[in-house]
């Protein structure tokens, strides 16, 4: 982000300035992205997303929440303009960390039982401790503590009383890239650049309920995970079968000389 003094002197938009707009040539910066077709303007002249379902995604939802476009929270605003959303820094989730396969497939259940925004699935990001994780989303920290208070009794009672639960503030990346987030803060400058593209794009968040056919998909790339990271409990869901059949093994022999 520059700083040049046009923009404390006259402001965010006045005159057209070559400085004061650069930060809000929105053709200039999200330029990859219309030559790769993943944005196009509408007729009425609107930045949209080319939708599509994710035939594949470690995460399954149990309800998303309309009122967060999270790829244009992470995708344009984190990774082209550099800087958390306001919306993101009101984003308050409880996380979940299931220990294994099977209290991966508990939270689930839950989730889809309590039907509030919540997501949960097989944690695949190298900077992410554990191997499975579930998240219940809220919009303030007082709502959050809510949520974690039933989540964490429901926890308890249904899955382990030793599975982890925490209420965090934004999503891991933010954390990651910007610092302590009891710090994160939001300028003037920023809400100005939020409301130049708020008006320039789509700001419908479809409802898209995830097919079948893709859940059943994903939760069998669970059990491949679980599988693959030593979790046992996967073969509760192969009728006890292995994935794959174990080696033929000969160091018996050498131990018995």
């Amino acid at each position: 982000m520059h700083g040049h003094p046009y923009h404390a002197k006259k402001g965010f938009m006045e005159g057209n300035n070559y400085w004061a707009t650069q930060d809000i040539d929105i053709v200039e910066k999200l330029r990859p992205m219309f030559v790769s077709g993943s944005l196009y303007v509408r007729d009425d002249g609107k930045i949209a997303k080319n939708m599509k379902h994710q035939f594949e995604s470690p995460w399954l939802f149990a309800r998303t929440a309309p009122n967060r476009d999270c790829w244009f929270y992470m995708v344009i605003f984190r990774d082209t303009w550099k800087r958390i959303h306001s919306r993101c820094q009101s984003c308050w989730k409880v996380v979940v960390r299931p220990k294994t396969l099977e209290e991966l497939m508990k939270l689930r259940n839950l989730q889809v039982e309590l039907d509030m925004p919540a997501k949960c699935g097989i944690e695949v990001r190298d900077y992410v401790s554990g191997h499975y994780g579930g998240y219940f989303y809220a919009d303030t920290m007082d709502e959050g503590k809510e949520i974690y208070r039933l989540v964490r009794e429901r926890v308890s009672e249904e899955i382990s009383p030793d599975t982890r639960v925490i209420l965090k503030r934004g999503c891991t990346e933010f954390e990651r890239d910007f610092g302590d987030s009891s710090k994160w803060s939001c300028d003037e400058y920023q809400l100005q650049i939020e409301k130049v593209l708020q008006e320039a794009f789509v700001q419908d968040v479809p409802y898209t309920p995830v097919p079948d056919y893709i859940v059943r998909h994903n939760m069998r790339q669970w059990v491949k995970w679980a599988y693959q990271n030593g979790d046992e409990t996967y073969k509760l869901y192969t009728d006890g079968r292995p994935l794959i059949e174990p080696y033929v093994t000969y160091h018996e022999e050498a131990e018995n000389g």
